[in-house]
């Protein structure tokens, strides 16, 4: 992943994304899109890796509430998981059909607590799928367009 890219709107004018193509040995294998929430009352963001489908996800946002279904994976949290969390492949590809990757990670784990704020959670999302972040460049996110 390299370059500088734009942020543009997203759906319903709500956030604006950002994306860079994900190269594996110089072929273009899928995307890393950044969607910002600039008028939400808190720093509010998700970041997917997607191939596609999306098969890694942040999804940062202390007031989120993501309910984790039972599962028979001993290590995963159970019940509600409370504030910021993250989709890992590892954790969901026991959902996979087939060839066919899940439509949805159902499952999540709680972000990390010393992980906070975009720049910090995209250098922790990139080491976790190896993703090399040399020679990119991520804009400030957009500021709040309305009063809230």
């Amino acid at each position: 992943m390299a370059g500088i890219a734009d942020w543009w709107a997203g759906n319903g004018h709500e956030d604006q994304r950002i994306k860079w193509a994900v190269t594996i040995q110089h072929e273009n294998h899928g995307d890393l899109t950044i969607t910002w929430f600039p008028n939400s009352p808190v720093e509010r963001f998700k970041i997917v890796l997607a191939l596609p489908p999306a098969i890694w996800r942040i999804d940062y946002d202390p007031n989120d509430r993501h309910p984790n279904p039972l599962s028979t994976i001993p290590a995963l949290p159970r019940g509600i998981i409370l504030g910021s969390h993250f989709h890992a492949w590892e954790d969901n590809r026991h959902l996979m059909k087939g060839n066919m990757p899940p439509p949805r990670l159902r499952f999540a784990r709680p972000l990390p607590a010393d992980i906070s704020g975009l720049h910090a959670c995209l250098r922790w999302f990139c080491q976790h799928v190896n993703i090399a972040l040399d020679g990119t460049t991520v804009p400030p996110p957009p500021s709040a367009d309305r009063l809230l």
